[in-house]
């Protein structure tokens, strides 16, 4: 089954100053500590909840759920 979240791009710092970004999913507030937005079971609807909240510099992400 193929899910649609929402996830943010971040920049993460490994060690030995080696860096990279990550995509994450996680709140919509300050510091990620707010509500988390929803799961879509269709890409239309990711893409109206992504266009009624155009502060949430997110991107749509495909999830694949398995057994």
């Amino acid at each position: 089954m193929v899910v649609y979240g929402i996830a943010v791009e971040q920049s993460i710092t490994y060690g030995h100053g080696d860096c990279g970004t990550e995509l994450h999913i996680c709140g919509t507030g300050g510091y990620g500590r707010g509500p988390y937005p929803p799961i879509f079971t269709n890409l239309e609807d990711a893409k109206a909840w992504m266009a009624e909240h155009p502060t949430h510099c997110g991107r749509i992400v495909t999830l694949e759920l398995r057994k």
